[in-house]
């Protein structure tokens, strides 16, 4: 996922214990110097050990119940020692069918060197992540290293990035609602609470023949469901690990981490910024920290598109690249066909920034607003007046009519780059809501669009992305 700022943003936050010597959690004492490693073996991996549920009074967070399958040896491989896993799932609170699981897992290495790490997800989750890998581009896996690591799906299960059920022309699923293949995790542990999803077998969200089922999307209109995902699901999740640890160990670690890119990123920035004394350091990668925003914005690009005068075909993409290249590559001092000085760029494109009534795009406008060749795909093609209009939108901040509660004001929408048309900026179709559209075309969807369909449209299934209109 791209960052709508067109910044890769890596941070590295590292919270000092005695800062946070208050209200640190229990845990493990800090000393100059680690023992050795704590051994365990396929003899220590059994329920047990590590049992069948975890008392709700552990968890930090709302939930009301917490249960364990049983757990699974891993022998050791190539690539990582041996180790226990362990999966389970927390019940939410709400009983409310749209208010989902929380489902999540835990990898106990053999040999643990008093650290653990929890990992982040990606796009909007729906999956545990993979435990067994490591962080970034280091060498060597977190297993490897002697690290127990964590995760969990955020507190839905992957059932496709598109629209709530009913969203879709007669009820079929929009596009964009492709989500990943579920896996089985394990033999199930037994009875659970109603509404408790067994962790092994096929994945709650998918239909038969493992194929989408746009009902899993519910979640998104479920108040729970959403402060899991926004936050609540990294310290249920957190507090489930440190239990097993303990049972595992005999204690919790004395160093912990937060690994995440992108979604796990804003994961990382956010459990540093609400539970800072659950963790010593967490790595955040391009978080996506404008993150309702950046669900929010495609929807108001092709809102903004919803005349057929306004559309930014893909046959003006050349033009838009050639436009960026002229005024912007020269900017750096050195013309090689790299913008680098992107912030000098994007004070040209960014109209609602310094001089009034400047025309970014005056040398691409075509003469009396009449393009003589819609289709021409070259450089030199024209932009028509409703086209620049939604270029001018598309790369000038995005002014909110509210400010937001931490007083921000604007969304800096997108950068001018080499690739006007990727992260779905210009699309080659009309949707439904949009002039020109056909009886039966597909209502907009991208990986973010549950936050518009769901937490702000509540499943309204009177309206479409297109019709909503923020305030």
């Amino acid at each position: 996922m791209k960052i709508a700022t067109g910044f890769a943003l890596a941070v590295l936050v590292a919270i000092g214990a005695q800062a946070y010597s208050q209200t640190k959690s229990p845990s493990a004492p800090k000393t100059a110097s680690i023992p050795a490693n704590k051994i365990t073996t396929e003899a220590d991996c059994t329920a047990a050990r590590l049992g069948t549920s975890i008392p709700i009074s552990s968890i930090g967070e709302p939930v009301s119940a917490v249960t364990l399958n049983a757990p699974q040896w891993h022998a050791e491989t190539n690539t990582n020692p041996a180790y226990c896993s362990i999966e389970g799932s927390m019940a939410p609170v709400d009983k409310n069918p749209s208010a989902k699981p929380i489902r999540f897992g835990v990898a106990l290495p053999a040999s643990w060197s008093y650290r653990a790490a929890q990992l982040g997800g990606g796009g909007m989750n729906g999956s545990i992540p993979n435990l067994t890998g490591g962080a970034g581009r280091s060498a060597g896996t977190f297993l490897q290293r002697g690290f127990a690591t964590y995760g969990s799906d955020s507190g839905h299960q992957s059932g496709g990035f598109g629209p709530p059920p009913g969203a879709g022309r007669n009820g079929a699923a929009g596009p964009g609602q492709q989500g990943p293949p579920a896996a089985g995790r394990g033999a199930d542990s037994g009875a659970r609470p109603q509404g408790l999803p067994a962790a092994g077998g096929q994945m709650p969200g998918r239909g038969p023949a493992g194929q989408p089922d746009p009902a899993a999307n519910d979640w998104a209109t479920n108040d729970e469901a959403i402060a899991n995902l926004g936050y609540m699901q990294m310290k249920k999740t957190h507090d489930a690990a440190m239990v097993l640890m303990e049972r595992m160990y005999g204690e919790r670690p004395r160093f912990n981490y937060y690994f995440g890119s992108s979604q796990g990123g804003r994961e990382a920035l956010t459990v540093a910024q609400r539970y800072p004394a659950d963790y010593d350091g967490v790595s955040a990668e391009v978080p996506i920290v404008n993150f309702s925003t950046l669900m929010l914005a495609p929807e108001l690009i092709r809102i903004q598109e919803k005349p057929l005068a306004n559309w930014v075909t893909p046959a003006k993409v050349n033009a838009i690249r050639g436009e960026f290249m002229r005024q912007c590559d020269k900017l750096d001092g050195l013309v090689d066909g790299v913008i680098n000085n992107y912030m000098a760029c994007r004070a040209i494109f960014d109209v609602k920034q310094g001089k009034r009534n400047r025309d970014p795009w005056a040398a691409k406008r075509c003469p009396n607003n009449v393009d003589p060749n819609p289709q021409d795909t070259s450089a030199a093609a024209c932009l028509t007046d409703g086209q620049i209009a939604t270029l001018n939108m598309v790369y000038s901040r995005y002014v909110f009519a509210t400010p937001l509660a931490n007083g921000t004001k604007s969304f800096g929408m997108w950068l001018p780059n080499t690739d006007p048309s990727g992260s779905g900026l210009i699309s080659s179709t009309r949707y439904r809501g949009q002039q020109g559209a056909a009886e039966d075309a597909p209502m907009h969807s991208h990986l973010g669009v549950l936050g518009v369909t769901g937490f702000l449209m509540k499943g309204d299934r009177g309206l479409t992305t297109l019709t909503y209109l923020p305030k």
